[in-house]
């Protein structure tokens, strides 16, 4: 699911190289998840994302969404994972139902 993002993080290069990565992070403030991960790039790099883009630092923003020290969407099963915007409700949603049991 994010084989793009890993293979940049992986490689040499520090700007996005393909049409995908332009994609991704022109677009990347319409993404259910971009508050959350806006927060985890100011706890641990002391900017938002809008900085980090402005000041080169692509691969900061991809290890915050994707490794342990920040969402860790890299290694959450896709049911977790913020897919769904409601503007409206100014919140994402996971595609999965949560069912409660017991009550």
């Amino acid at each position: 699911m994010f084989k793009d993002l890993y293979e940049f993080i992986d490689s040499s290069e520090k700007v996005p190289n393909s049409t995908f990565l332009d994609t991704f992070f022109e677009n990347i403030h319409k993404f259910a998840f971009f508050e959350n991960l806006n927060s985890v790039c100011l706890k641990n790099d002391n900017m938002i994302i809008k900085e980090l883009i402005s000041s080169g630092n692509y691969i900061n923003i991809l290890e915050n969404l994707l490794l342990k020290s920040g969402l860790n969407y890299g290694q959450l099963p896709k049911g977790l994972l913020l897919f769904h915007w409601y503007p409206n409700k100014g919140r994402g949603r996971t595609p999965s139902v949560i069912i409660s049991i017991g009550r």
